[in-house]
């Protein structure tokens, strides 16, 4: 569970991060199965009549440490592999400990795709290998794919082209990033994956974002046509630089079939940059 105060989530998990990071790696130490904090650690050994009443020690663990509140989203969002690395550890010692079933096949796949969702949209392409080197048949839905290219991540979205099997692709991820100015993450899209059919008209999108690199690139590549209602919703969208240049520097007949409404909208576009 996330603190209402930011600054004091931040600084939360901050002290989990240096703890986990400082923890002892002796193998000959009965406590470095249960991952025990090194605060805890370092007082309790001080004391031998404490060290000796295991209940006591991981009593005073679970007191100290915020992370048993935590989830593998809630670590996912702030990218730290090493907070997920605890999380798993001390879910898998406390299961051993109580004699808990193994989680389903449902609840492992819910937990991944949460995770994977989170860390996809934000980038964190670390996170995403340490989950599906975690879950290797793990599905990373399509909505999740659309969230990383709408923002960019490049870098993920090739990473799990490279290295993951169970990725839903052909979504809306295509539509996301020429919406949102992402040419490279759109060539990389067009050559690697198959959008769906109604991305057609994927050159009004960019006009009405007035992305002219991307508009260029959509024709010459893909074939794709600006049509009126296009022209129109650039109009709208105040775009009216990027649709003059369009439809004078460059051949109108290409990048469009409907002339005389294109002709009619050329005129009235002219008038208005006059006025």
């Amino acid at each position: 569970m996330e603190s209402s105060d930011p600054l004091e989530s931040t600084s939360v998990l901050t002290n989990v991060l240096v703890n986990s990071n400082r923890e002892s790696m002796e193998s000959s130490d009965p406590l470095e199965s249960t991952s025990v904090l090194t605060n805890v650690l370092v007082v309790c050994r001080s004391r031998p009549r404490i060290a000796a009443l295991n209940h006591v020690v991981l009593s005073l663990d679970a007191f100290l440490d915020p992370s048993s509140a935590w989830t593998i989203p809630d670590a996912c969002r702030f990218g730290s592999v090493r907070l997920l690395d605890r999380l798993v550890t001390r879910t898998n010692a406390n299961a051993n400990a109580n004699g808990d079933k193994a989680p389903t096949a449902l609840t492992t796949q819910r937990s991944f795709q949460n995770g994977v969702s989170t860390a996809v949209e934000l980038g964190h392409w670390e996170v995403v290998q340490w989950l599906v080197g975690r879950f290797p048949d793990g599905r990373v839905p399509s909505n999740a794919v659309a969230a990383a290219a709408k923002n960019g991540h490049l870098s993920v979205l090739q990473w799990l082209f490279d290295h993951h099997d169970h990725v839903y692709w052909g979504g809306d991820e295509m539509y996301c990033a020429v919406a949102h100015n992402h040419l490279e993450v759109a060539k990389f899209l067009h050559e690697h994956t198959t959008p769906p059919s109604d991305d057609m008209f994927l050159i009004d999108e960019a006009a009405r974002h007035g992305d002219l690199e991307m508009m260029r690139w959509l024709h010459s590549e893909r074939g794709d046509h600006l049509t009126y209602e296009g022209v129109m919703r650039a109009r709208e969208e105040g775009e009216v630089h990027v649709l003059l240049v369009v439809l004078t520097q460059d051949s109108r007949e290409e990048y469009h079939t409907d002339c005389d409404h294109l002709d009619d909208s050329f005129r009235s576009l002219s008038s208005t940059q006059v006025l």
